[in-house]
C-alpha cells in the first residue's frame, strides 16, 4: 500500500468520525431543556397548583385584614380580604379594624349592626300522616240560649299552639284563646287549655277564665271542645263544642249540636 492510499483512508476515517460527532451534538441540543431552539413541542407546560374539594375555603390575610382563599379548578384563588371601613364604620360587609367610637367591635362585620337586614322563613307543609305541632286556627258554631230563650248565634274564633312535651306522644296547648262578638253585640272571651294525644289522635280542651257580656249584663262561661285529629289534612274532625255559662246568675249555653273546626297554619 503506497502513501497516497494511506492518506486517503485516514481522510475517510476522520470524515466519518466528524459526522458522528455532529450527530451526537445535535441530539444533545435537542434534548437540552435550556436549548434556545425554536420548537413549540419543547415548550415547558404552564405551572399550576391543584386542590380539592372545589369551593373549599381557607383563612389568609392581607396585612392586618383577615381574608379567605377559595379552591377553584385552577387551584386556590388569591386572598380576598374585606376592605377597611370608613371613619364612621358604616361600610356594609367591612370589618372593623378598630373601635372608633361607632359601636363597632374589633373584627365584627358592620352588617351585623344593620337593622334593615331581615330573613323571611317559610315553614314547609308537614308530611301526610304525621301528628303536627304548631299553630292552629279555627272557629265554633253556637246558638246561645238562656233559660230556654234564644239569645242568638254566638260563633267564636279559636287560636292555639300545640307544642311538644316530655311525654312524647302528647302535644299540649299554649297561648290558647277563644273569642267571639255576635251581631247583637254579645262578647265572649276565654283561655283554651288542653292537649292532643297523638297515639289515639284524640283532642280535648277546656275553656278557663271565660267571660261573657250580653245586653249589658255580665257573666261567666266555660266549655269543652273534643274532636279527632286528621293526620292527612292536619285538621280536627268529628269535633263537638259544649259551651255553658250564666248571665247575671241566669244559666245558659250553646244549644246541642254545636261544633268546631281548626287546622294547622303554615
Amino acid at each position: 500500500m503506497n502513501s497516497r492510499s494511506i492518506a486517503w483512508g485516514r481522510a475517510r476515517l476522520l470524515g466519518g468520525l466528524l459526522g458522528v460527532l455532529v450527530g451526537v451534538l445535535g441530539m444533545a441540543c435537542a434534548s437540552d431543556p435550556h436549548s434556545t431552539r425554536a420548537d413549540a413541542s419543547m415548550a415547558l407546560p404552564a405551572q399550576s397548583s391543584s386542590c380539592a374539594p372545589l369551593n373549599e375555603t381557607r383563612m389568609c390575610a392581607c396585612g392586618n385584614l383577615p381574608g379567605r382563599t377559595t379552591c377553584t379548578a385552577q387551584g386556590f384563588s388569591a386572598c380576598e380580604c374585606a376592605a377597611a371601613p370608613a371613619a364612621d364604620g358604616g361600610v356594609p360587609g367591612a370589618l372593623d379594624t378598630a373601635n372608633a367610637g361607632d359601636g363597632g367591635v374589633l373584627g365584627e362585620p358592620a352588617g351585623d349592626r344593620r337593622a334593615d337586614i331581615l330573613f323571611s322563613w317559610h315553614r314547609a307543609v308537614p308530611l301526610s300522616g304525621t301528628c303536627e305541632a304548631g299553630h292552629y286556627v279555627g272557629e265554633t258554631t253556637c246558638d246561645f240560649q238562656a233559660v230556654g230563650l234564644p239569645i242568638g248565634p254566638l260563633p267564636s274564633t279559636l287560636d292555639f299552639v300545640l307544642g311538644k312535651t316530655q311525654h312524647g306522644e302528647i302535644l299540649e296547648i299554649s297561648n290558647g284563646k277563644i273569642s267571639s262578638i255576635s251581631a247583637a253585640g254579645t262578647v265572649q272571651m276565654g283561655d283554651l287549655v288542653g292537649s292532643l294525644d297523638c297515639s289515639t289522635r284524640k283532642f280535648t280542651a277546656h275553656i278557663e277564665n271565660g267571660s261573657i257580656v250580653a245586653y249589658g249584663a255580665t257573666g261567666k262561661t266555660q266549655g269543652t271542645l273534643v274532636g279527632d285529629y286528621d293526620a292527612t289534612t292536619h285538621s280536627f274532625v268529628n269535633a263537638t263544642y259544649d259551651g255553658t255559662g250564666d248571665i247575671s246568675g241566669i244559666p245558659g249555653g250553646c244549644m246541642p249540636g254545636s261544633t268546631w273546626k281548626a287546622s294547622w297554619q303554615p
